[in-house]
């Protein structure tokens, strides 16, 4: 048995990072390790997450300090990921890399967020190993570090679901002959693109947006709200606003519920590291489009129809 940390900077609910520190906690745990979580904020409190300021503050935990290995997720800067720059006295490190967003597509803070965090990527040369969702997550961590293309072991994720199981529903599922319910899960931003979605389904033909919705799922916390209110005045203005509707913080089982009775799942984003979503709709039985930016075209493997990043 080893004693494993986690270091991420929060796990929440519905984030997509978040969701993968809590997979990987779980399947180590469940392998007979011992593990702990260090964020610097928690949804989950409890023994196994413990808060932490800073780096200086991880670095000065006793059990941290007696852990055999470091798993340090990275996919937005973060203060106690420069715990990688200080000395452990014996533990090996390694880097979940999920990539930053390309700062040209945000604005603000977050775009300042983005810059430092591809600032920060460049001291993962400091670990003894990389863990990358995707080979194009791999090209950007060349790109912006010093790692060692030898020492990148692409991780693709996965999603907690059993397949047979979702077959069986999706099976059993009564649906309406001619309508076509098409879904959209994730952050509802600018950069995901889904102003490009609600135009899209406002340029088909009469008779078959007479038959056809859209609904997003996603969450207000990680959602520009901004943005939101822009997605419903376009689609008022558009003329199918009865089409296009928005559900937030929804549980896990009606998300999953949701994938089972829609036909058609869309990611129209400008940029993915991977996207869990995908991989939830192809296990749920969705028909699948996605654009080519990012790692998308990588994701869906040949499984659904890829477009043009931004081709409405």
């Amino acid at each position: 048995m080893a004693r494993v940390a986690i270091v991420a900077g929060i796990c929440t609910n519905h984030d997509a990072i978040s969701n993968v520190v809590r997979i990987q906690e779980q399947v180590l745990g469940d392998a007979g390790h011992d593990v702990r979580v260090y964020v610097q904020h928690t949804d989950f409190p409890g023994p196994t997450h413990v808060k932490v300021s800073d780096a200086w503050r991880l670095m000065s935990d006793g059990w941290f300090l007696s852990v055999d290995v470091v798993i340090y997720h990275f996919g937005i800067a973060y203060g106690l990921f420069d715990a990688l720059l200080l000395t452990h006295p014996h533990a090996r490190s390694v880097v979940h890399f999920h990539n930053v967003t390309p700062p040209e597509l945000l604005h603000g803070q977050a775009r300042i967020q983005a810059m430092k965090g591809i600032d920060q990527i460049a001291i993962a040369s400091r670990a003894d190993a990389v863990w990358s969702d995707s080979v194009h997550n791999t090209e950007c961590l060349l790109e912006w570090s010093d790692v060692e293309s030898s020492r990148v072991v692409t991780m693709p994720l996965c999603v907690p679901w059993v397949h047979e199981e979702s077959i069986a529903a999706r099976a059993g599922h009564l649906r309406h002959a001619r309508e076509v319910r098409v879904l959209s899960v994730g952050r509802l931003v600018p950069a995901k693109g889904q102003h490009d979605l609600v135009a899209a389904i406002a340029a088909l033909p009469h008779a078959q947006l007479a038959e056809t919705t859209l609904e997003f799922i996603a969450s207000s916390e990680h959602s520009d709200l901004a943005f939101v209110e822009q997605l419903r005045s376009a689609a008022e203005e558009l003329g199918v606003a009865e089409r296009v509707t928005f559900a937030f913080d929804l549980p896990d089982a009606e998300v999953h519920g949701r994938y089972l009775t829609a036909d058609l799942f869309v990611s129209s984003s400008y940029h993915e590291g991977f996207c869990v979503p995908v991989i939830e709709a192809l296990v749920a039985g969705c028909a699948v489009v996605v654009t080519d930016a990012g790692a998308l075209p990588e994701t869906v493997a040949g499984c659904g129809t890829v477009v043009p990043v931004g081709d409405v």
